[in-house]
Order: structure tokens, then C-alpha cells, then sequence
């Protein structure tokens, strides 16, 4: 099964009504006023709280969102924005079937960057992406799985941290 949004392809609202909510960790791009979540390190609890976000998948969605935003940051391969995982930092959740993706991305047989570069092989433009790219995207997947281990490390029980629902 593949997850995704694909918000860009829904017919106007007019057409389909849908609700939409603003991602809790978006940035403010205000030089002088950080977002909330950069200066406190409680939006998550808050966030559990609001109807949308307190039972359900929502969270673990969005979660999982952020990973994928930072896999795909490829404008510096060199740099990796930390920020884009406060949900999982503040959270310290993450769904059981990303866990063992990461996991099995990060241990093999295959990386995330050969399976990468295999399937970009295929497109009539490639490459894609250059090796360095390539090389981050192992390095990140790393850096995720670090983050799960640090919310174990302080304290949290491993059932609280990898959701299984």
C-alpha cells in the first residue's frame, strides 16, 4: 500500500468540499518571530489535544509527511534541516510500518539509495539526481532513525514511541 496526499489533483472546493487543517509545525518565515514550535518544545502535547489530531491517524500521518519533506529536501545535499523533524523530536512517535521501512532501508540488503537510483535509472531524463543526492539520502535516513532511538534513550517506552495501530 502507498500513502500520499495529492492535493493538487482535488477539484475545487466548489466541486468536492473537504476540510483542511494547517500543519501545527509550519514555518513562519518571519525573520523576527519564530512559529511556536521553534521557541517550545510542548506543541505536541497541545496538538493531541485538538479534536482532529487526538484520535485516529492524523498525527502519525503528518508525522510521516515530515519524514518524506526531509528525504526530499535536495536543494544541498550537504545540509540537513533538522527542523523538519521537530514533530517527531517533540512527538516522539512514529508509525510502526515507517519504523520498519526506515529500518530495512538502513540495514539492508538494499539502501534507500540504490533502490533510488534503480528506479530513477528508468526515467528518460536521468539522472535525477547526482550521487551526493543519493549519499543524503541514506545519511537522512540515519538521522530519522536516531531521533526514535534518542525518545527511547530518554525514557519513553518503545510502545509509546513505534505505534502499532
Amino acid at each position: 500500500m502507498l500513502e500520499g496526499s495529492f492535493a493538487t489533483f482535488l477539484p475545487p472546493e466548489k466541486i468536492a468540499a473537504r476540510k483542511t487543517w494547517r500543519n501545527p509545525w509550519k514555518r513562519s518565515y518571519n525573520k523576527q518571530r519564530n512559529a511556536y514550535w521553534e521557541a517550545y518544545d510542548d506543541l505536541c502535547a497541545k496538538v493531541k489535544q485538538r479534536a482532529q489530531y487526538d484520535k485516529g491517524r492524523r498525527l502519525l500521518d503528518l508525522i510521516d509527511m515530515h519524514i518524506f519533506l526531509f528525504f526530499s529536501r535536495f536543494g544541498k545535499s550537504i545540509h540537513d534541516e533538522m527542523s523538519i523533524l521537530a514533530p517527531i523530536y517533540q512527538c516522539c512517535q512514529i508509525r510502526y510500518s515507517t519504523f520498519l521501512k526506515l529500518e530495512k532501508l538502513y540495514l539492508g540488503p538494499e539502501k534507500l539509495s540504490s533502490e533510488t537510483r534503480q528506479s530513477l535509472s528508468k526515467d528518460s531524463i536521468s539522472p535525477i539526481l547526482t550521487e551526493p543526492h543519493l549519499y543524503a539520502l541514506d545519511r537522512r535516513i540515519i538521522k530519522v532513525l536516531k531521533e526514535i532511538y534518542t525518545c527511547i534513550e530518554d525514557g519513553k517506552r518503545i510502545d509509546e514511541v513505534i505505534i502499532d495501530r
